[in-house]
C-alpha cells in the first residue's frame, strides 16, 4: 500500500519488486469543503477524476521525468475520504497489506496540528509495518541497512522477512537489538 502524500513515496514501490506483488496507491481526499471551496470544485465526481489522473501521472509519467525505471508491477488506485492517517491505516488493516510506504513533509495543516501529524497517527494506529519517505528524499537502492529488533518481536520471523527483502539489494546490514532491560553479560 502506497499512501500518496509525497512524490518520493511513489518511487519506493521498488522496494516490493522482489515479490512481484500488486501495489495499491491510495489518495485521501479530506471530506470537508468550505463554502469558498465549492466555487473551485465542480463536483465530487470531477474531484475524484482529477485525483485518479494525478495518481496515474505519478506512476506512469513522473518516474520517466525523474529518470527512474519503474519495474512492471500491477498498480491499483484507491480514493478515500477521511483523515489521512486513520483512513490509510484502516484501509491497510481491512485489506491485509504487507506494509505501507508513506510520504512525510514538514508543513502541517490544522487537522494535523490538533490530532498530530499523519505520520504519527499512522505509526500509533497500525500494526502494519510502515516505511516513511520524506518528500525531499530521492530514491536509490539501499547499500547499508540497519536492522533493529526488540524483545517483543519474533527474531526468526523478522529475520526471514528481512533476508527475503534484502535478496534484491544485497545491502550490508548492521544488526541492533533494542531492550529496556539493563544490559548484563548474557545480553552483550
Amino acid at each position: 500500500l502506497i499512501a500518496y502524500h509525497s512524490l518520493m513515496a511513489v518511487s519506493y514501490t521498488h522496494l516490493d519488486v522482489y515479490k512481484r506483488q500488486d501495489i495499491t496507491l491510495i489518495h485521501i481526499l479530506q471530506g470537508s469543503f468550505s463554502t469558498a471551496d465549492t466555487y473551485f470544485i465542480d463536483t465530487l465526481e470531477n474531484t475524484e477524476k482529477l485525483a485518479k489522473k494525478r495518481l496515474e501521472y505519478f506512476t506512469k509519467e513522473y518516474p520517466k521525468e525523474m529518470g527512474y525505471t519503474m519495474h512492471p508491477v500491477s498498480t491499483k488506485y484507491e480514493l478515500r475520504y477521511g483523515i489521512p492517517g486513520f483512513t490509510v491505516t484502516d484501509f491497510a488493516a481491512d485489506n491485509s497489506f504487507d506494509y505501507i510506504v508513506a510520504g512525510t513533509r514538514d508543513n502541517h495543516n490544522i487537522i494535523e496540528r490538533v490530532l498530530g501529524n499523519t505520520s504519527k497517527i499512522m505509526a500509533k494506529t497500525t500494526k502494519t509495518p510502515i516505511i516513511f519517505v520524506h518528500e525531499n528524499t530521492r530514491f536509490r537502492a539501499p547499500e547499508k541497512i540497519v536492522f533493529a529488533i526488540d524483545n517483543q518481536s519474533d527474531f526468526d520471523e523478522c529475520l526471514e522477512h528481512y533476508v527475503e527483502f534484502n535478496k534484491h539489494f544485497h545491502a550490508k546490514t548492521t544488526f541492533i537489538h533494542i531492550s529496556k532491560e539493563k544490559p548484563t553479560l548474557e545480553h552483550t
